[in-house]
């Protein structure tokens, strides 16, 4: 890092900002989205509360604790 002046590979490489915004924590609580077609009726939850395990390009993975 010190030979690249402090900055990401990719923003010396191309000069882009890498967008960092949907970084979670790991372990914390996430809502994930029950399709419509899943869910029985209207009392359903449109979200699940479960916990964030790690990030892939798609999809993320997350456990269901709760």
């Amino acid at each position: 890092m010190r030979r690249l002046k402090w900055q990401c590979p990719i923003t010396v490489w191309d000069g882009t900002i890498p967008d960092v915004s949907y970084f979670r924590v790991f372990g914390c609580k996430v809502f994930v989205h029950v399709p419509k077609e899943q869910r029985s009726g209207k009392p359903d939850k449109k979200a699940v509360e479960m916990i964030f395990i790690f990030l892939s390009q798609y999809p993320y993975h997350w456990m269901n604790q709760f």
